[in-house]
């Protein structure tokens, strides 16, 4: 659907204010794909996405996820941006914050072998991960493009830095002496298999896998996340979505756990 200007710069207001798990409910970019036909006026895409969980200990933990996203798309062209948050508070004070910035350019995409340019800006204060900033250049293949069945291949390269604490490590895998922070900044290899299969016209399942590493130690010592989602529309503009995000990370660079994950349910609205 296209938006108009005083949707476009409002949207874009909203993803900058308010976000800075990993993926995004909406996938514009496997969307755009799927279609047989070439924009050649310009399209814009978006949605706001928002949800929150309520548990009571001592003090009611609330858990809320600022989600939005903003695709733009012309002929041989397609930018993306996403952003998301998400804000833990404990009796009104807040004590996590979690959150990315993500922009993707896609050239050619309608080509069975393409090239996908990103770029990703994400804190994680669950994890102790202070910053996280990458860029990187992928190749992406178009295994299968049916009317119900996509099945898509990314491979690529990435240039990645870090900044981890101590926060989220646990009192006994604390080494005697160590420095406030880890810096950390690699090349590594990534690689991206994600299936989706479309239920009907608004409705839709994903399964997503990125595997990264280290040039020298990719088949040994990786980092997995693993993404399955249900998007279900519930009018033209408002869609629920359930996923699960996963990461297990074979060499932390601090001792935290190996494994971690997130479930999350999110309403959102398409415009």
């Amino acid at each position: 659907m296209k938006l108009s200007v005083r949707h476009f710069y409002f949207t874009v207001i909203f993803t900058l204010l308010f976000s800075f798990s990993n993926a995004q409910i909406i996938d514009f970019d496997d969307m755009a794909i799927a279609k047989d036909t070439v924009q050649d006026t310009a399209v814009w895409n978006a949605y706001i996405g928002l949800s929150f969980d309520m548990i009571k200990q001592d003090q009611p933990l609330l858990y809320t996820r600022l989600e939005s996203s903003l695709s733009y798309e012309k002929k041989k062209h397609l930018w993306i941006i996403t952003g998301n948050n998400k804000t833990t508070l404990n009796g009104g004070e807040q004590v996590q914050n979690t959150g990315l910035l993500r922009f993707k350019y896609l050239w050619n995409f309608r080509k069975k072998l393409f090239p996908s340019l990103f770029a990703q800006m994400q804190y994680d204060a669950q994890r102790g991960l202070r910053q996280r900033n990458l860029i990187g250049l992928n190749g992406v293949y178009t295994v299968i493009n049916k009317p119900r069945h996509q099945f898509l291949l990314k491979l690529g390269v990435m240039y990645e830095e870090e900044l981890w604490d101590y926060t989220a490590v646990p009192d006994d895998r604390i080494p005697e002496t160590h420095p406030k922070t880890e810096w950390n900044q690699l090349i590594k290899f990534n690689f991206n298999p994600r299936y989706n299969y479309k239920i009907n016209d608004h409705s839709w399942v994903s399964v997503i896998l990125f595997i990264q590493g280290r040039i020298d130690s990719f088949a040994v010592t990786p980092r997995i996340s693993q993404i399955g989602k249900l998007n279900l529309a519930l009018s033209d503009h408002l869609i629920f979505s359930s996923g699960f995000y996963g990461i297990y990370d074979f060499k932390p660079i601090v001792p935290i756990d190996n494994f971690y994950y997130s479930w999350t349910n999110t309403l959102a609205w398409r415009f």
